[in-house]
């Protein structure tokens, strides 16, 4: 099997190109690939640890820079994939699914109307003639990307994607057909709207549609589609997944849940091939430090809270919490008020209330709890994505009145302390440029390193958006590519010229243009960032991109240590991490419970 191109995305993934154009052909050199790759995984040629994800022409396999270095994947990738063949899928399922055209739920049909020189009717005629096969799941969970259309409903994506594509939404581009199977933003032409559920996380096979498979689309009134939705609703999907149940545990009642407050851990693991993203938190530094602090394993689920914080009454035994980075609040223990600065741990009893302020400058914080959060998992992780509804709790935000089991902890008793965490020094955040460089003028790679962007309101879980000068597209190219694999912090840039850094809840693969990638080690500094902050960027090599990710590890590691050393040696230890540019106020025994003695106690 032949590779046309090999492009890094940083220290994250690599992209394998096994064709130029999708259709059949590509489909069989895919599936082939996928499967050369696992069996090199198995056979243990490949950490275990790879996952790799089919788009249409090609395979984009994610890795751990900690674990793999790139150059020996893409030699072992090279290696298998030159004696693979191609292989045709056996022909799958056929699916007749509804679609309603009608009102809004054809939102872009008349601007479709005059782009093609077509009637409205014409163009829900031709679509509903159509017999698609589907060519891969990605973007979203459970999301098809099915072909091919007729010539002449074939148009480029949208010049800027919308902020929000409705559940069940039918799009077309670039010769292909989409159903959404969760909100999101998305830059294809709505059409019509499916209100048959895609993807449900308790089934064995979370996903309806599979490669290969075959969908027809059948049209239906608006009357008709009300109905069949409200029929859907009746059984109950999705399914919610069983409570894990049995402990003796403590419990936070939520009183109010903030705007936006959500479980997450590192995220999900093994189901990017069916469309499910990674996901899980925005600052995975913060999280591992969390969990440092507490004794927790470094993935444990934390809280990530959004613009307005949420409050708690303790109920049903203990629960120990500590702080993340902008987050501070206090304690209410009868008329005792209790302060709990960022980074501090400390244990609240039954009874205590929860008072969380508002993150530090409209951004995002974190609430850890020692023994994390009894909730279930899916795909190896408690993370949740709004976008399909899936994870934490029941896929949504806390709600008043939700009761969150915890683990009680192991020493009630223990005091209120913190990890001295100084604020990260500036600095430019470092991009592996690509994997679509060709795709860019050389004036606009030269502009895109050389400006001071400002990030904008555009910010969510899936991405941020810039402001700054205008990207230009090479013009024998243009700005659209057959759709491939994506990662958080992949900057991807439509056409209309400004650049979006894909965040945590990115999608798995995606159709524009993708101008450099932000290494793992600065992913965390990007995501904390607030509309209205300075981004500039710097040009690094894998090499240089997978150095970094060790360096930023140990220092990680040097951190979190720094709350079991003594005064003597912390500011050294400090010192020693590349995290840190200043000194260290050690004055405060909370901060190293058990290294002042009474003497010193009293001296405060």
């Amino acid at each position: 099997m032949k590779v046309l191109a090999v492009r890094p995305l940083a220290d994250s993934a690599v992209t394998f190109d096994l064709d130029d154009r999708p259709g059949a052909r590509a489909a069989a050199c895919v599936h082939a690939a996928v499967a050369a790759i696992r069996a090199a995984a198995r056979a243990g040629a490949l950490d275990e640890g790879i996952e790799p994800v089919a788009a249409f022409a090609s395979v984009t396999v994610h890795y751990d820079p900690l674990r793999t270095a790139q150059s020996e994947l893409v030699a072992t990738v090279l290696a298998r994939l030159r004696d693979a063949r191609p292989e045709t899928r056996a022909a799958g399922r056929l699916w007749r699914l509804p679609c309603c055209y009608d009102g809004p739920h054809g939102a872009d049909l008349e601007d479709l109307s005059a782009r093609l020189g077509l009637t409205r009717a014409a163009i829900v005629e031709a679509h509903e003639r159509c017999d698609f096969n589907v060519f891969a799941i990605g973007f979203l969970p459970g999301l098809p990307f099915m072909g091919e259309l007729p010539d002449a409903l074939s148009l480029p994506r949208r010049d800027s994607p919308r902020q929000r594509v409705p559940a069940g939404a039918v799009a077309i581009a670039k010769g292909l057909c989409v159903i959404y199977p969760g909100a999101s933003p998305g830059g294809w032409h709505i059409v019509g709207h499916c209100p048959v559920p895609l993807f449900d996380a308790a089934r064995p096979s979370p996903a309806l549609l599979a490669p290969g498979d075959r969908v027809a689309f059948a049209r239906v009134s608006e009357a008709r589609h009300v109905e069949i939705a409200a029929a859907l609703d009746a059984g109950e999907w999705p399914r919610r997944l069983p409570r894990p149940t049995g402990r003796a545990m403590s419990a936070l009642v939520v009183l109010d849940p903030g705007a936006r407050t959500l479980v997450q851990d590192l995220g999900f693991r093994g189901g990017r091939d069916r469309g499910v993203p990674r996901s899980g938190v925005l600052d995975r530094d913060g999280l591992y430090l969390l969990n440092r602090l507490l004794g927790n394993p470094p993935g444990t689920a934390a809280l990530e809270i959004a613009v307005t914080s949420p409050r708690f009454r303790v109920e049903d035994g203990p629960v120990r919490i500590a702080c993340g980075a902008g987050l501070s609040g206090h304690l209410r223990r009868g008329a005792e008020r209790i302060a709990l600065p960022e980074w501090g741990a400390a244990t609240l009893h039954e009874g205590d209330e929860l008072f969380l302020d508002p993150p530090a400058r409209g951004g995002t914080g974190l609430l850890a709890i020692e023994g994390g959060l009894d909730v279930a998992p899916i795909f190896g992780s408690r993370s949740t994505l709004l976008a399909c509804a899936i994870g934490g709790l029941d896929g949504r935000p806390l709600r008043r009145g939700d009761r969150l089991k915890v683990t009680p902890p192991r020493d009630a008793g223990k005091a209120a302390w913190r990890l001295p965490v100084p604020p990260a020094a500036p600095a430019p955040i470092r991009v592996v440029p690509g994997p679509q460089t060709e795709w860019f003028t050389d004036a606009a790679m030269q502009a895109f390193l050389g400006a001071a962007w400002q990030v904008t309101p555009a910010l969510d879980r899936m991405g941020m958006r810039l402001a700054g000068p205008l990207l230009a597209h090479d013009a024998a190219r243009g700005a659209d590519i057959v759709s491939d694999g994506a990662v958080p912090g992949a900057i991807q840039v439509p056409a209309e010229g400004r650049p979006i850094v894909l965040l945590a809840d990115a999608q798995t693969t995606g159709g524009y243009p993708k101008i450099a990638t932000v290494i793992s080690a600065d992913l965390s500094r990007v995501a904390r960032s607030v509309p209205g902050d300075t981004i500039e960027f710097r040009a690094v090599s894998v090499a240089e991109a997978e150095a970094a990710a060790r360096a930023h590890a140990r220092a990680l590691q040097t951190l979190a240590q720094a709350a079991e050393e003594t005064p003597a040696t912390l500011s050294e230890a400090l010192y020693r991490s590349n995290l840190v540019s200043g000194g260290v106020d050690a004055r405060h025994p909370d901060h190293f419970p058990g290294h002042l003695g009474a003497g010193e106690k009293g001296r405060r």
